[in-house]
């Protein structure tokens, strides 16, 4: 191929629309080229315009799970010198995060907690804990989770979670002793177990006549499931995917 043929091609394919590409006084000019030419146009075309193709490809980045909430629960402890008070909240969200899939130690965890949900099964128990010397709960609707750091162990499946823990709207770092139960489809279930003292969150006063614990338990059971993979697009270039070779 001639330099000025060669430079007639780059001029055709440098045209704005296919409308230009293939005007009938352009492919004129090519007559004695026949194929090669129109091969090499079509080529250049392709690559100048930057036409991508589009592939799906799995995602390799981090990995949601979903909490299966009627599987799992949020339970509180607390002992007193006229028997034990444990309570289950029955409204509550949370989410679960692994930064990559398969290392639990780059997971994070947040769990928020509807503090007017929870119940003792007897009404003067719940009124009692919901009111302004516990977890006053007109006040401060909500008890939250934000987990900091995991800390594995020696043993595979038991790991120490920091976190940031907010109740009755003060923020304290906490530790939750956490057991993976893992399953053959990459969930299973979450054992977590924190205590606290509850002075440490306004909670001073106790009950007349009796002797309530300063000391609560929380305990966290979820039942959890990897969430459906999403897809990425990967674009490619023509460029890369087509190869020329001029005689």
């Amino acid at each position: 191929m001639s330099l000025k043929r060669f430079s007639m091609t780059v001029r055709i394919v440098q045209a704005l629309s296919f409308k230009h590409l293939f005007a009938p006084s352009i492919w004129r000019d090519f007559k004695r080229g026949g194929f090669m030419n129109l091969k090499l146009i079509l080529a250049l075309f392709l690559i100048f315009c930057g036409i991508g193709l589009h592939a799906q490809t799995p995602a390799k980045s981090a990995r949601e799970f979903t909490i299966n909430i009627p599987e799992s629960n949020v339970e509180f402890f607390v002992g007193s010198s006229v028997g034990d008070v444990n309570g289950v909240f029955k409204t509550w969200t949370g989410k679960l995060h692994q930064a990559i899939p398969g290392v639990p130690e780059t997971a994070t965890l947040s769990l928020e907690v509807t503090a007017a949900s929870m119940s003792t099964g007897n009404g003067l128990k719940d009124k009692m804990v919901k009111g302004k010397d516990f977890f006053y709960v007109k006040d401060f609707p909500t008890v939250s989770f934000t987990s900091t750091k995991v800390i594995p162990s020696s043993d595979p499946n038991n790991f120490r979670v920091q976190g940031d823990f907010t109740l009755r709207g003060v923020t304290k770092p906490v530790v939750l002793q956490v057991t993976l139960d893992r399953d053959s489809k990459g969930g299973g279930q979450i054992y977590a177990d924190l205590s606290f003292d509850r002075r440490d969150f306004g909670m001073t006063r106790s009950v007349p006549f009796v002797r309530v614990s300063d000391s609560v338990r929380v305990r966290v059971n979820l039942s959890v499931m990897p969430a459906p993979v999403a897809a990425t697009i990967e674009k490619y270039s023509w460029a890369k995917l087509i190869r020329i070779k001029i005689n």
